[in-house]
């Protein structure tokens, strides 16, 4: 299941969901928005939900915060085989990317793909985990310390502590950052601050929260997904054809 934290971007969303009925996605999703942004942008939302593809649904949340949103309604997502993780700046690109990403998970791993900006380098574009190794660490892919920003830094140095992360570029997601040239809005804003990123309020909370992270879980989850992945030594295939069956019990 694809999960797309948003905040009061009609605009984006429609675009990002119109690339995936292009690209004809079948996989299942939720873009979860807060209570608030429902009531002030229902008619944008609606819109949203006329370009949604066919399995897909608005979930509303109580709460605001990007990592809060997920863990609201981890619940319903925790008994998929796999999660992906984008945004509203998300493009798609590829045909059947989605199928494309499924397919290299083995029930132990996770797989990025190319952003047309920071990968291979980070883990960008759409990221997409096996549920056994979130299973494994305990976490709705945000650990305690990380709400929002930050989040690609965890995973990419448990990817390479572990050997769990995989990168495709053959399969392009874009992501229409303001930082590569998107639209600035007020939701930028709030999530990066204003003026230069370095120098933000936001940014030396990122790095606090890194540290904690680094300071509290780091050891106890690269211990915990290398004994996963030696008790779980036989290769375990995510079934190819997910997204049909996804789709099938999602009505």
């Amino acid at each position: 299941m694809h999960l797309i934290p948003s905040l009061n971007r009609i605009k984006k969303l429609t675009e990002c969901m119109d690339s995936f009925k292009a690209t004809g996605v079948t996989t299942p999703g939720i873009i979860i928005v807060d209570r608030e942004d429902m009531a002030q942008n229902i008619e944008g939302y609606d819109e949203v939900q006329r370009r949604m593809p066919e399995n897909w649904k608005i979930e509303v949340t109580h709460a605001r915060g990007f990592g809060d949103k997920v863990r609201e309604v981890w619940p319903q997502v925790v008994k998929h085989e796999w999660v992906s993780l984008m945004n509203d700046e998300h493009y798609a690109i590829t045909p059947e990317w989605d199928k494309k990403l499924v397919r290299q998970l083995n029930g132990k791993n996770f797989v990025s793909c190319n952003d047309r900006w920071n990968a291979p380098a980070r883990s960008a574009g759409c990221t997409m985990w096996s549920m056994p190794l979130l299973e494994c660490v305990g976490w709705p892919i945000f650990p305690p310390q990380i709400n929002h920003l930050g989040i690609d830094d965890v995973w990419e140095q448990l990817g390479r502590a572990t050997g769990t992360w995989r990168v495709d570029m053959s399969v392009i997601v874009e992501h229409r950052h303001v930082f590569r040239g998107g639209e600035l809005d007020e939701t930028h804003k709030l999530t990066y601050g204003e003026g230069p990123w370095q120098n933000s309020p936001a940014h030396q909370d990122v790095v606090a929260r890194m540290q904690m992270f680094m300071a509290q879980e780091w050891a106890q989850a690269v211990e915990k997904i290398r004994k996963f992945s030696e008790v779980h030594s036989y290769f375990v295939k995510i079934n190819p054809q997910g997204a049909e069956m996804h789709k099938a019990a999602s009505k």
